[in-house]
C-alpha cells in the first residue's frame, strides 16, 4: 500500500500541471480571492458613502420635501436627465426611479428623508398640545449582552465562521477532483493500470494506497491554503483599519489549528467518496463528469449548515459535511466546548473509514481492470 502511496506522489511530482494545482494555486489564490473581496466591498462602500443623485420635479415640488432635499448632501436638482423623477401633490409623493440597481442607495436615502420629514411633523404636532414623542412611549428597553463579546468580535466571527469553511471545501474539492480521475481511470484509459496490478500488492491494497495518497493531496491543499491565508490576515490585522480590520479580528493560531484538524477527516471523506464514484469510470473525461457529482453532494449541504439556522447540538454536530461550518462558526465565536469539535471529527472520519472499505472492499484485479 505504501509503496503505491509513494508511487503516486512520485507521478505527481513529476506533471508540472499538476504540481501547479496541488501547490501554487492554494497558495496564491487565497490572498486572491481575499483581497479582490475585500477591495470590491472597500470600493462599493466608499461610493455607496460619497455617491450623489440628481432629481428633478415633473410636477410642482413639494414644498417641505424640497426642503429637506436642498438640505441633503446627497441630492441636487437638475433640468437634464436625472436619477429620480418627483411628482406628488400635499403628503403624497411619487418617486420614479430604477429599482433594479441593488447597489445603489437612492431608494433607501428618499425614504430616510421622508421618515425623517414624517418626524419633524409628528414632534411639531405633538409640541402643541405640549407633548413629545416620548410621552406616546412610556415603556423603554435596553439589553445587555452577557456573551463577553464585542460587537466587533461578534462582526469578525461571522465573517470568519463564512469565509473558512468556503476557502477549504474549494481548495479541498477542487484538488481532489483533479487528482481522481486520473488515480484508476486514467491509468486504466493510458493501460497502465495492468502493469500496475500485476505487481504482488493485490488489488485492494493498490486502491488503499490510491485513497491515501488522495487524502494526503487534500490535507496538503487545506495546509497550503490555511497557511496562505494566515499570511495574508497578519499583515491586515496589523496595517488594516475600519471595518476591514474589525472583520479579522477574530483571526488566532488556535482557530487555525482547529480548523485544521477538523479539515482531516473531510479530506479523507472526499477522497473516498471520489474514488469510489470515478472507480468504474472508463475515461478520464467520464471520471471527471461522475466526481462532479461528489462536488454537488458535499458542496449543498456545505451552502445549507452555512446559513447559521443550525445550533451546536450533539445532533447536528454528529451529520458529517454538516457539522464542519457550524463547529468552524462555533469555533470563531468563542463559544466552543471541548467536546464539540472531536464529536465532528469521530463522525466525518467513521464515515470516511466507512467509504474507503466500500471503496477497497472485495475488488480483485479483473473488475478493476474493467471496471465493474
Amino acid at each position: 500500500m505504501m509503496t503505491i502511496f509513494w508511487k503516486e506522489w512520485r507521478d505527481i511530482l513529476r506533471d508540472r500541471k499538476t504540481l501547479i494545482s496541488l501547490i501554487v494555486l492554494p497558495l496564491l489564490l487565497t490572498p486572491v480571492i481575499m483581497a479582490v473581496a475585500i477591495g470590491v466591498g472597500y470600493l462599493a462602500s466608499e461610493k455607496s458613502a460619497a455617491e450623489r443623485y440628481t432629481y428633478t420635479w415633473t410636477s410642482e415640488p413639494i414644498s417641505e420635501f424640497e426642503a429637506q432635499l436642498q438640505a441633503s448632501e446627497y441630492f441636487s436638482p437638475t433640468d437634464a436627465v436625472a436619477d429620480v423623477e418627483l411628482s406628488g401633490s400635499g403628503t403624497e409623493l411619487t418617486a420614479a426611479f430604477d429599482t433594479g440597481d441593488l447597489q445603489s442607495a437612492l431608494g433607501r436615502r428618499l425614504y430616510d428623508l421622508v421618515d425623517d420629514l414624517n418626524l419633524q411633523y409628528a414632534n411639531n404636532t405633538l409640541a402643541e398640545f405640549n407633548l413629545s414623542l416620548a410621552d406616546l412611549e412610556p415603556w423603554s428597553m435596553s439589553d445587555r449582552d452577557i456573551s463577553g463579546a464585542s460587537e466587533v468580535e461578534t462582526f469578525s466571527s461571522s465573517i470568519i465562521g463564512l469565509i473558512l469553511p468556503m476557502l477549504l471545501m474549494v481548495s479541498v474539492l477542487a484538488t481532489s477532483m483533479s487528482l481522481a480521475g486520473d488515480l484508476v481511470a486514467g491509468e486504466r484509459e493510458r493501460n497502465t493500470l495492468e502493469t500496475l496490478l500485476a505487481s504482488p500488492a493485490p488489488a485492494s491494497q493498490v486502491l488503499l494506497g490510491k485513497w491515501l495518497m488522495l487524502s494526503s493531496a487534500g490535507i496538503m491543499s487545506a495546509l497550503l491554503m490555511m497557511g496562505s491565508l494566515s499570511l495574508f490576515l497578519i499583515p491586515a490585522q496589523l496595517f488594516a483599519s475600519g471595518d476591514i480590520a474589525d472583520a479579522f479580528s477574530a483571526w488566532s493560531p488556535a482557530l487555525l489549528a482547529n480548523t485544521l484538524l477538523l479539515a482531516i477527516p473531510i479530506a479523507i471523506l472526499i477522497a473516498g467518496a471520489l474514488l469510489t464514484i470515478t472507480r468504474s469510470a472508463k475515461s478520464f473525461k467520464e471520471a471527471q463528469s461522475q466526481a462532479s457529482l461528489v462536488f454537488i453532494l458535499i458542496y449543498i449541504p456545505i451552502i445549507f449548515s452555512m446559513q447559521g439556522i443550525l445550533d451546536p447540538t450533539l445532533l447536528v454536530l454528529a451529520i458529517p459535511i454538516v457539522n464542519y461550518p457550524v463547529t468552524i462558526q462555533t469555533l470563531a465565536a468563542g463559544d466552543l466546548i471541548w467536546w464539540m469539535p472531536l464529536v465532528a471529527v469521530l463522525s466525518n472520519l467513521v464515515v470516511a473509514l466507512a467509504v474507503g472499505l466500500i471503496y477497497a472492499a472485495k475488488v480483485n484485479a479483473d473488475e478493476l481492470l474493467n471496471g465493474s
